[in-house]
């Protein structure tokens, strides 16, 4: 495991802890869209690295272990952690690019299709107050960009699928088993981590050849 994969480890262990140990409240780092839009921008970053409770910090560091040792052997440590910096940036924007967009809808049309993804907002103009928490975002470009590296295939749930699909049925099963769960964040993730790997990787390299 390397350096910069014990950072990642470290800061969410290490913010977790100081909301238990000193009360720091989710409201005060979650990134939501009318805090920021009044100048809050931290919360774009500190969001990342909050967690409601001990299961969901947990699971998302399940992945980042299992993942990030991969990504960061394969990238090298300082380019790493250059691309977990940038994705933290560019995926926290991107959900609030898309909170605002959403507000934009009539409310007539949202109703009508918000429950399908998971939304429990009974109005578009709710999303100025939805506020994405956790590193499950991160994590989700984690696995985009390991989808490209090594075979093509992969097995999910027995069944063999191109790696690419797999963030994608991550994402479906996620969002079915916990509704709750920010489908926002998470696809931002997705969205984010393919636009970084096409716009700035050479697309033709993967694990075999570093």
């Amino acid at each position: 495991m390397g350096w910069v994969t014990k950072i990642i480890i470290l800061i969410n262990v290490a913010v977790f802890i100081a909301q238990q140990i000193f009360g720091l409240k989710n409201i005060d780092v979650v990134s939501c869209l009318m805090p920021v839009m009044q100048g809050q921008f931290y919360r774009i970053i500190t969001h990342a690295f909050a967690h409601i409770n001990f299961m969901h910090i947990a699971f998302n560091m399940f992945w980042v272990i299992l993942l990030s040792p991969l990504l960061e052997k394969h990238h090298r440590s300082i380019n790493y952690a250059i691309i977990v910096a940038m994705l933290v940036n560019i995926i926290g924007c991107t959900e609030l690019l898309i909170n605002w967009l959403i507000t934009l809808i009539p409310n007539g049309i949202y109703s009508s299709v918000g429950s399908f993804f998971g939304q429990s907002q009974s109005s578009s103009g709710a999303f100025y107050y939805t506020c994405p928490l956790g590193h499950s975002g991160i994590v989700y470009g984690y696995i985009t960009l390991w989808a490209f590296l090594g075979d093509k295939y992969q097995s999910f749930f027995g069944f063999q699928v191109r790696r690419i699909f797999v963030p994608f049925a991550y994402l479906i099963v996620n969002t079915i088993v916990l509704p709750q769960a920010s489908f926002i964040g998470h696809f931002s993730g997705i969205l984010c981590a393919l636009v970084f790997r096409f716009v700035c990787f050479d697309t033709s390299e993967n694990l075999s050849s570093p």
